[in-house]
């Protein structure tokens, strides 16, 4: 089942996750962009089987620290829910393994580095359709489709980080960029760092929300480069 914004707005959300506080903030920054939350409670076994007997009508929303990693947990959610829409927050990403991939169902993920007011604007996004990664290590199992082209709309980016920019707000690493572009993952990571500085963002999710949230009336494709020069004489 492919995952759309109508799938992940029509559906009730259950909130896992073992810290009460991360709890609290993660109902209310769902119910803040209009998503309803039917239960929450601890990562656990428990949890799972009551989210399970509602497959097919429930999404996930889940934190993870690196306990979570490391002692299996994360890994018998994602097996848990393999079709559900679901969207992750990393409370430590020092604790996420190198090139993680995320399940082909996780539809954004967030981190703990973004202030409330940007997470809520970047789930807003992820309902949307866009693409939100809270950490270039972590990539998706597939690119995740946007409803709107983004990331040309501002004056003063080059050609080529817009470009980049493009693939970031779909939630592509930098070395998935590089891929696309042709280009090694330096020279991504020196555009990601100009993008960074020249929109005033402190993170990639904060990028993210920036870009998306200013295009205007921008394509639904990548940008087209431009032509090769003729040769010279």
């Amino acid at each position: 089942m492919g995952m759309n914004a109508t799938a992940a707005t029509q559906r009730r959300w259950f909130v896992l996750t073992s810290n009460k506080l991360e709890q609290t903030t993660l109902v209310r920054l769902l119910a803040g962009v209009g998503l309803e939350v039917v239960w929450s409670g601890a990562l656990d076994q428990r949890a799972i089987a009551l989210a399970r007997r509602q497959a097919g009508e429930v999404a996930i929303m889940a934190g993870l620290g690196a306990r979570d990693l490391a002692d299996g947990r994360a890994r018998r959610l994602f097996e848990s829910f393999p079709s559900e829409p679901m969207i992750l927050f990393f409370r430590d990403h020092a604790a996420v393994p190198e090139d993680v991939e995320l399940p082909a169902n996780v539809i954004g993920a967030l981190g703990s580095e973004a202030s409330e007011d940007i997470a809520a604007r970047a789930l807003s996004l992820i309902q949307m359709g866009y693409g939100v990664l809270a950490h270039d290590r972590m990539r998706p199992h597939r690119r995740l489709e946007a409803l709107d082209g983004a990331a040309q709309g501002a004056a003063e980016l080059t050609r080529r980080e817009r470009e980049v920019a493009f693939w970031v707000v779909r939630g592509e690493s930098n070395k998935g960029v590089a891929r696309r572009l042709g280009v090694s993952a330096n020279t991504v990571n020196a555009h990601v760092g100009a993008l960074l500085r020249k929109l005033g963002a402190r993170n990639r999710t904060e990028l993210a929300v920036r870009l998306a949230e200013g295009a205007r009336d921008l394509p639904r494709t990548p940008p087209t480069p431009p032509p090769p020069l003729p040769p010279p004489g």
